[in-house]
């Protein structure tokens, strides 16, 4: 996930944006290219240090503000890939819908209702939460 070059891509990426984003991002390009600096005053995320110390520490030494330190993790375009490790199981095969259209675990499953006990709470006595 630490991976500057990607995270620097994917923060400019507009896939990764919402459509607010998407408009501030196009007007700090336009407002770059055309080198209006009030504008990119307007559109550009300044520095932020908190405190005499950090503010100290980062104008003379160059540390990265708190809130930038791990900007190098915001790889956008990875997150599938770390949200979805474990296989996601199809829910058709979870569960079954009735004529009435009630909701039901499958027959193959219903042996298994350990691990999901609160499914039927009012027919078991347990608490649905």
């Amino acid at each position: 996930m630490n991976n500057k070059k990607l995270a620097k891509d994917d923060h400019n990426n507009p896939n990764f944006m919402h459509s607010t984003e998407q408009i501030e991002h196009m007007c700090a390009a336009i407002a770059q290219k055309q080198g209006n600096k009030n504008a990119l005053l307007e559109y550009k995320k300044p520095a932020k240090y908190f405190g005499l110390l950090e503010k100290i520490l980062g104008r003379r030494f160059g540390f990265n503000p708190i809130f930038e330190r791990y900007s190098s993790y915001r790889v956008w375009s990875r997150w599938q890939r770390v949200l979805f490790l474990s296989p996601v199981p199809d829910l058709e095969n979870i569960f079954e819908t009735d004529e009435d259209g009630n909701v039901s675990i499958s027959v193959g499953l219903d042996k298994q209702l350990i691990s999901l006990q609160n499914f039927y709470p009012e027919e078991d006595d347990i608490s649905p939460r």
